[in-house]
């Protein structure tokens, strides 16, 4: 599947992707047993206990090796054949987990600002396109606009020349606004503060597709949406109810309010 294939899924792309934040491979199959009959994406949370304190699959509970197994391609991801991955590197080195992660199957990686420095992220962006995978910018809750702006606008002069990224872009079409302070963990509290992230980085990339991970649930949902996000990332508020497929028809339907 090549690179405009996933350029028009983004656009086509359902309004709610289920957020898997496990630490047990078992659990992570179970979930996207749930989920694989239901919807086309997944985000897979990884996190390394560095970037943020909390460890997920597979940096814990795979001494069977399953994840090494995967990045070699003796075996593939779960549903590989049902489901698109959604890597969230929430790490302290996603350089070195970019590639493992393309190897296992990813087919969009979150990169967060917060995590690498201005020239790894120039040629990581690079590194990610040339393998045909999309990436979207990860944005903090105490990250700034600038650093933001120095970012996005960065990869697009370094590597297309483009002195107008106000309007469109060709490499990074997508950021993660992040809900909650601390990353990494589910049923965290909502921070109202991501509401005006949303506002000004829609006024700096009006072309930009927002997405939304962190406390998104049934009472927050409206809110984001309206004041401008395209898309809600949701883990522990899809997962605990009774209907996964009736929760995210829901959240769905807020959409067309």
């Amino acid at each position: 599947m090549n690179r405009e294939y996933h350029q028009a899924r983004s656009v086509l792309a359902t309004h709610v992707t289920p957020a898997i934040l496990t630490k047990d491979y078992k659990d992570l199959v179970s979930k996207l047993q749930k989920i694989s009959s239901v919807v086309d994406w997944v985000q897979i949370d990884v996190v390394d206990g560095m970037y943020a304190p909390n460890t997920t699959w597979p940096f814990v509970n795979d001494e069977k090796g399953i994840f090494a197994s995967i990045v070699r391609q003796d075996e593939p991801m779960p549903y590989w054949d049902e489901l698109s991955f959604e890597i969230d590197l929430m790490v302290k080195d996603p350089v070195f987990e970019v590639d493992r992660w393309i190897a296992a199957g990813a087919m969009r990686l979150v990169i967060h600002i917060d995590s690498i420095e201005f020239d790894a992220f120039v040629n990581l962006a690079k590194n990610i396109d040339e393998k045909g995978v999309e990436m979207v910018v990860g944005f903090a809750m105490n990250s700034s606009y600038e650093k933001l702006a120095k970012y996005i606008d960065g990869v697009e002069h370094a590597l297309q020349g483009n002195s107008n990224v106000g309007s469109s872009s060709k490499f990074v079409n997508w950021v993660q606004c992040m809900g909650i302070d601390q990353v990494g963990y589910q049923r965290q509290a909502f921070d109202e503060k991501v509401l005006d992230h949303i506002k000004k980085i829609k006024e700096l990339y009006p072309y930009m597709f927002i997405a939304v991970d962190g406390s998104v649930n049934m009472n927050t949902a409206q809110k984001l949406i309206d004041v401008g996000a395209d898309r809600l990332v949701i883990g522990s508020a899809l997962f605990e109810v009774d209907s996964l497929k009736d929760s995210i028809v829901q959240f769905s339907d807020m959409f067309n309010k």
